[in-house]
C-alpha cells in the first residue's frame, strides 16, 4: 500500500485489513515481545526508498507518517495499554524477556508520540525522568525531541549535562535534534553547528549533525 501510493502520487486510504490485524495483534497475548515489535513496525523510510527507481523522499516520508499516525489515531487504548502493561514493573534488566517488555513499550511510544498530545508528552516524559537503561532514556528523548513537548528544551539540557563527558552518547544527542522530522529541523541544525560541543574535526560529530 505504501508503495503503491508513493508510485503513483495518489493519496493513502489506510486498509481497514491493516488497522484490524494491529488490533488483534496489540489485544492478544504474545509469548514474544520482540517479535510483537517487530509485526507491529512499519517499513523504514530507507527500505521504502530501496524500491523507488526515483526517490520522492517527502512522499515515502508523508505516505508513511500517514499510516503511523492513523493507526495511533485509531488504536490508542490498546496502544496506551500495552505500553503500561510493559512499562508499569521496569527495572532495568538486561535478560531476553526485559528486553522484549523494552521493545514493545518504546514502539507503542513511538506510536503516541505521533498524536503530540498531552497525554503522550506525560508518558514521554515520565519515561525519560524515570529511565533505567539508557535504551528507555534515549527512545524518550526522541519522542520528546519529535514532538511539541513543553519540556523539550529542558529535558535535552539535562541530558547534556548528564552524559556530556561520553562523546558518543552527546553523538546521539547531536542526532536525535539534528533528524527529527519537525519543520524547524534545519534551523535546529544550524545552530547545534554553533555548539560548544560541535567540532568540524571529529567525524563521528560532524556524522552525527550533517
Amino acid at each position: 500500500e505504501l508503495i503503491s501510493a508513493i508510485k503513483q502520487g495518489k493519496s493513502l486510504t489506510i486498509p481497514d485489513a491493516l488497522v484490524d490485524s494491529f488490533k488483534v495483534l496489540l489485544e492478544q497475548p504474545a509469548p514474544d515481545l520482540s517479535y510483537l515489535a517487530c509485526l507491529l513496525s512499519l517499513p523504514a523510510e530507507s527500505y521504502l526508498a530501496e524500491q523507488m527507481t526515483v526517490i520522492d523522499v517527502d512522499a515515502i516520508h508523508l505516505a508513511r507518517q500517514t499510516v503511523k499516525r492513523s493507526l495511533a489515531e485509531q488504536l490508542t487504548e490498546q496502544i496506551t495499554a500495552l505500553y503500561i502493561k510493559n512499562h508499569q514493573d521496569e527495572a532495568g534488566e538486561l535478560n531476553s524477556a526485559a528486553i522484549g517488555r523494552r521493545r514493545i513499550k518504546n514502539l507503542c511510544l513511538d506510536y503516541l508520540t505521533q498524536l503530540d498530545t498531552d497525554a503522550s508528552h506525560q508518558l514521554a516524559n515520565e519515561q525519560f525522568s524515570s529511565a533505567k537503561t539508557m535504551t528507555d532514556q534515549i527512545v524518550a528523548l526522541g519522542a520528546i525531541v519529535n514532538s511539541e513537548n513543553p519540556e523539550k528544551k529542558a529535558c535535552l539540557q539535562q541530558f547534556y549535562q548528564q552524559w556530556q563527558d561520553e562523546a558518543l552518547v552527546i553523538d546521539k544527542w547531536f542526532s536525535l535534534q539534528a533528524s527529527s522530522p519537525l519543520p524547524d529541523t534545519f534551523a535546529v541544525v544550524q545552530s547545534l553547528l554553533q555548539h560548544a560541543a560541535f567540532d568540524l574535526k571529529n567525524p563521528n560529530r560532524v556524522r552525527s549533525v550533517v
